[in-house]
Formats: structure tokens, C-alpha cells, sequence
């Protein structure tokens, strides 16, 4: 079958990321596992480019077998790519690398991307029909923009499935695209028809080592005389994994060693006519693990990466991206900071509160974790007047502007809607937190009763209750074999998977001591900018 895509990337087993590996791995996944659901899906090959690797990547990474003949890899012996590549950073020759690619592509299109970006569903579907027009080839260049994963998502490893929902919010107009520069390059994923990449002789192998290749390419095709087209207007896109503190990339983007600008060209097709190692034999190879699965990231050892500063708390920052402060003591702040270190430690993918404690509270966890689920019930006395629509609308209004991810809340005196909205949207996940704030009204109480006669504790694999008396029997919860945690004098953690490491347990303790003065800090830091912004705004009217 007639390609109608081919996706280029180059790439080496080197350490520009720390987790590289990986990141290659869940990218392939992914396009995989979405591509799979795509009729066309035969119509599109992807080619790795493995730039001097010691250890082929095409020997550490897996396929899913469906797709065995159309991941492709081209392995360029350390020799060679010493040979093009002096005087390169980390002795990677990007132009080259790519051209060796682009060369031997077989797609109609050839679309130049990195090994950690990935389409979904929707944006292959798209793309697919798009470029099955007859009348697209010579007219333009296609500049794809990207959407950077949340950071403390792509930490937490999910799962395919959850990628799937959760790329549905990054189309949010509240989830922006990585900054671009729409006119020179820069920020996007290059697409062309091969006829034009064979007319600019591909990517240009005689700038400077470190030059920004995609600003030059844009330059070369403006003398050929191509539209510039963003293809969000056709809807589709990139999804990008962030890249980790501690990578080689981010020490040579501030070395300034990468993205010097280009000199003007003089012409479109700078290379000579052996351009992308035409005369080097360079055998196309396939994956060494063919695999059933689309979940292979699983097999790659050490996935579960760790930052130095993983599990530590920086209150300062959260408390300074937080519209809206509403804490009567201190021990709310205890208790915020606390449901963020179990969200962090043990990667909850959905949050559910029952019972109003207030409105900073999700208003300062949503924020800061942007993806999760939450779901809010709450009735009370306080609701009477209407006050319920006080309150949330605290939540709603930093939500609007700022959040991405699912939001809902539940108000009635029957607490059995809120039982059902859980049972009917809810599976057994060990990645889902419940947190009870426990009061002296019914409610409360009953939530305690149904938790565990009716096997609802079994949709969470933590319950977290606030306000808890020690005295209380926790027979209910050693009889249904549950792990529990005693965080402090009135907090329990009840956890469904007792294998848990014990170590990640002395990290859920939050010192009240330095929430407090870092509070201090955050109020004074408050105050002085208002009384700054009312200064200006003073000086201002006597100024007109």
C-alpha cells in the first residue's frame, strides 16, 4: 500500500534526556495506540533515524506487531556520524540525521518531528483526510503547532486510556500552544510533500554547527515560494512531552549552542545532489521486541523517574498562583498541602471531596494540578439562602480561566445521587482519592455507613478523612483488609493496596511550622503588591 505519510525522527541513545528511553517508548505507544483506531493506518510508516547508538534503539524499544512493518529503522554506525558531525553539540547532526530520513521516506508527505511528540485520534484522523487531497502538494508548507503535556501528568506514567481522556482536555482554548514563531520558524512540527523536500534538497547540511534548521528551512521556502499554513486551522496538532529539569537538552539550549540564526540564503536548494548520505548503504531495519500491547513504556526499566526534589512541597509558589485565599486557620492550610503530597506521591488521577470545608481548598489543588478530576458534593445548613452558589462560585470562577480538566459538583439533600454519579462514572481505580471532611451532621455519618456496607471504599484506592477521633473503631477497616495511616492526630489514610512502600509514607508528613511562615511571607508579599497596584493607580489619576 501507497504511503501517505512518513514521520521522521532522529534520534540516538545518548542523554540529552534522562529518560529517554522511555519518552521514546510512550510516544510510539501512543501514535500506535490512537493510529490503530484510524482506518487509514497502513497509510503511514514511522522512521527512526538512530544517529551513532551504541545500543540500537531498535533493539531496546518495543512494537506492537500490528504495526511491525511500518516503524522502520536506519542505524548510522558511530564511524559515520563522527564524520558528519564535528564540531556538533553532543555530536548529533541534526540536518543530516533528518536528511538521511527524508531521503528514504516513502510518504507523499513527509512530516519532520521529534521522538516525543505524538498525535491522537482526532489529529490523525484529520490529518489523513487532509492530505488525501489531490490538490495540497506543491502550494505549501504545513507548520503542525504543539500543546506541552502537564508536567505532573507526564510524571505519573498513566496509562494509554487515560492519555485518551485526557487529551480531550488539552483542546480546551484554556490550554495554550507552545510559544511559536509563526514567520521564521520555530515551535511546530515541519511538514512537506516530498516533492518540495526533494526540491529544497531537504534540511541545509552546510550551515554552522548549532544553526536553527527550522528558522533557515522557513527562509528557503518563502524563494520557493510556498504558503506558510498552520494546521490548527484544520485541526491538528501536536502533543509534546515536557522536558525534565535535569536534561542535557535544557544545559545546551543555555549554553547557547543550539538555535544560533541562520545567514540569509542566497538559494532554495543549497546541498549538492548526494544530500541525506545518498551514496552511504544504509540498511532499513525493523524492531528487534514485537509486542501485543500498546502499554510497552511498562517494559523499559526504571520508568518510574525521579526529580531530586520529587516529593518536596514548594508552598510559596502554590500559595502565590492562587487567586483567591480563604483560610480561617492553619490547620486548612495543613490540610491542602497535605492532599497535594498524597496526589504527588501516589499519582491520583481523580479527586472527589464529600463535604464543604471551603472554597480555597479545590480553588488551590485544581489549580495546581490542572488535569485531575474532581468532583465536589456538598450540602449543608450553610446552603440554606443559597448559599451553596456563594461558595462555588469562588471554585467556578478560578476554574474558568485556568483549569482544563473535568469539574463537577453534586448539591442534594439525597446523599444517594452522589453514590450513583460515583458507581455509574467510576471505575476500581487505586488512582482515585476520596476525601471526607467529616462534621458533626448526618451527612458525614453517612457516608461512613455506605463506605463500607456497600463496598464503595473499593472504587478509591485511598480515602482520606479529616477531623477523625482517634477513639472511633477502625474495625470496619481491618475487616475489609485495608491498609490505614494514622498522618496525624485527626487524619486517617485508608488505602486500598497494602503493598505500598512504607518510605512513601514519612514523605505525607507536612511540617505545620513551615507552612506557617511561609504563609507570613505569602501574606506580606499579598498586601505589599496591592498596596503597590493602588499606588500606581493614585499616581496614575493625578498624571491625567
Amino acid at each position: 500500500m501507497k504511503k501517505l505519510i512518513s514521520l521522521v525522527i532522529n534520534i540516538a541513545n545518548d542523554n540529552y534526556y534522562e529518560d529517554l528511553i522511555y519518552r521514546i517508548q510512550k510516544t510510539l505507544d501512543l501514535n500506535l495506540f490512537f493510529l490503530n483506531k484510524i482506518k487509514d493506518k497502513k497509510k503511514v510508516e514511522i522512521i527512526y533515524v538512530d544517529w551513532g547508538s551504541k545500543k540500537k534503539i531498535s533493539d531496546l524499544i518495543f512494537v506492537n506487531k500490528n504495526f511491525k512493518n511500518q516503524v522502520k529503522f536506519i542505524h548510522v554506525n558511530e564511524k559515520l556520524t563522527k564524520k558528519y558531525s564535528k564540531n556538533f553539540p553532543n555530536n548529533f547532526n541534526h540536518e543530516v540525521s533528518y536528511n538521511v530520513g527524508i531521503r528514504r521516506a516513502k510518504g507523499k508527505y513527509i512530516l519532520q518531528t521529534a521522538s516525543d511528540q505524538f498525535f491522537n485520534f482526532n489529529m490523525w484522523k484529520n490529518l489523513l483526510s487532509f492530505v488525501s487531497s489531490p490538490k495540497l502538494e506543491k502550494k505549501n508548507i504545513y507548520l503542525i503547532p504543539r500543546k506541552i503535556i502537564d508536567y505532573n501528568f507526564y510524571k505519573s506514567n498513566q496509562k494509554n486510556s487515560n492519555y485518551e481522556k485526557f487529551l480531550d482536555y488539552l483542546n480546551s482554548t484554556n490550554y495554550n500552544f507552545k510559544a511559536h514563531t509563526f514567520y521564521s520558524g520555530g515551535g511546530f512540527s515541519t511538514m512537506l510533500s516530498k516533492y518540495n523536500f526533494n526540491a529544497l534538497r531537504g534540511l541545509n547540511e552546510i550551515m554552522s554547527p548549532g544553526t536553527s534548521n527550522d528558522s533557515e528551512l522557513i527562509l528557503r521556502t518563502n524563494l520557493l515560494g510556498l504558503n506558510k499554513i498552520n494546521t490548527d486551522n484544520i485541526g491538528v496538532h501536536m502533543f509534546k512531552f515536557p522536558p525534565l529539569k535535569n536534561s542535557l537538552r535544557n544545559e545546551l539550549i543555555r549554553s547557547n549552542s543550539l538555535r544560533k540564526k541562520p545567514s540569509l540564503p542566497d538559494r532554495y536548494n543549497p546541498n549538492n545532489s548526494s544530500w541525506g548520505m545518498k551514496n552511504q548503504k544504509l540498511k532499513i531495519s525493523y524492531a528487534k521486541n514485537l509486542s501485543a500491547s500498546f502499554e510497552n513504556s511498562t517494559n523499559i526499566p526504571n520508568k518510574n523517574f525521579k526529580d531530586s526534589d520529587e516529593n518536596k512541597l514548594n508552598i510559596y509558589d502554590t500559595l502565590l498562583n492562587t487567586d483567591q485565599l480563604h483560610i480561617r486557620n492553619i490547620f486548612q492550610l495543613h490540610k491542602i498541602f497535605t492532599i497535594i503530597k498524597i496526589i504527588k506521591i501516589f499519582e491520583i488521577n481523580k479527586l472527589v471531596e464529600f463535604g464543604y470545608s471551603n472554597s480555597s481548598t479545590l480553588e488551590i489543588i485544581g489549580n495546581k494540578f490542572k488535569y485531575l478530576d474532581i468532583l465536589f458534593y456538598d450540602f449543608s445548613k450553610k446552603n440554606l439562602g443559597h448559599g451553596y452558589y456563594k461558595r462555588i462560585g469562588k471554585i467556578i470562577k478560578s476554574f474558568d480561566t485556568k483549569r482544563y480538566g473535568l469539574f463537577n459538583s453534586i448539591i442534594s439533600k439525597n446523599t444517594q445521587y452522589f453514590y450513583d454519579y460515583v458507581n455509574k462514572n467510576f471505575s476500581s481505580d487505586t488512582n482515585n482519592l476520596l476525601i471526607i471532611n467529616q462534621k458533626e451532621n448526618n451527612f458525614s455519618k453517612n457516608i461512613k455507613f455506605k463506605l463500607f456496607k456497600k463496598g464503595f471504599h473499593k472504587k478509591f484506592g485511598f480515602i482520606l478523612i479529616f477531623n477523625f477521633r482517634i477513639n472511633e473503631k477502625l474495625s470496619r477497616i481491618s475487616k475489609n483488609n485495608l491498609k490505614f495511616d494514622l498522618i496525624n492526630k485527626d487524619t486517617l489514610l485508608i488505602l486500598k493496596n497494602k503493598k505500598l512502600d512504607e518510605a512513601r509514607f514519612k514523605d505525607l508528613h507536612v511540617s505545620r511550622v513551615n507552612i506557617l511562615s511561609t504563609y507570613l511571607i505569602f501574606l506580606i508579599h499579598r498586601i505589599f503588591s496591592k498596596f503597590l497596584k493602588k499606588l500606581r493607580s493614585l499616581i496614575y489619576s493625578f498624571i491625567k
